[in-house]
């Protein structure tokens, strides 16, 4: 999944909210994880997940939340840009396995 955001400024928090849904019978387990641009391993990145990991309950949806905040006035390339957070989902039973 890719989350763009663009700012009109520096020191400036741009937030973008999505929701994902569920449409499976059983949870899933998320997390966000943050993927360094080659070269900018060691930079404070301006992205933040504030929704980093969680359960999406059965048939249900939640919202993500991603904050953008630039520190300097530079021009990005569109794919160091996009290149920041991937998600993996993972199930996860929402009731305990029978045991006999």
């Amino acid at each position: 999944m890719v989350v763009e955001m663009t700012s009109l400024g520096t020191a400036v928090r741009n937030v973008r909210r999505f929701f994902v849904l569920n449409p499976t019978s059983i949870s899933y387990e998320y997390k966000w994880a943050h993927v360094p641009v080659k070269g900018r391993e060691n930079e404070a990145s301006p992205f933040q997940c504030r929704t980093s990991a969680g359960v999406i309950s059965a048939g249900r949806r939640y919202e993500m939340t991603f904050e953008f905040t630039p520190l300097v006035d530079e021009t990005q390339v569109r794919a160091e840009q996009s290149a920041v957070a991937r998600s993996s989902c993972t199930p996860r039973r929402s009731t305990p396995p029978l045991t006999t």
